[in-house]
């Protein structure tokens, strides 16, 4: 019974002392917002410049890093099979394939 009293007195401590910064950083933020938007709309080079923002699709990014790790991949399986005396034969078939891949890519 000790333990609930005391959880609820100190939920009821905690609730109480929050609120008042919750309050005010609201209310600070909603005055400095409007502000800021109009500093912005009063420059017309800031307006220019959003007008001339580009859109920027990173998907050739996620392609070439995909490429470029599965080939450092295939360079070090070479070179330990070569170290333990294995055929690299197939893996050198499959870093040239990566390289022409890469290659490809990079040319667009």
């Amino acid at each position: 019974m000790k333990h609930i009293l005391i959880i609820v007195v100190a939920t009821f401590i905690l609730a109480s002392c929050g609120g008042d910064e919750q309050g005010s950083s609201e209310k600070k933020a909603a005055t400095s917002a409007p502000q800021k938007t109009m500093q912005s709309s009063d420059n017309a080079a800031d307006g220019k410049k959003m007008d001339e923002m580009m859109i920027v699709d990173h998907s050739m990014d996620e392609i070439e890093f995909e490429i470029r790790r599965s080939l450092n991949g295939v360079k070090r399986m070479i070179e330990q099979y070569k170290e333990e005396g294995f055929d690299t034969a197939e893996l050198e078939a499959k870093k040239e394939k990566l390289e022409k891949e890469l290659k490809d890519l990079l040319s667009k």
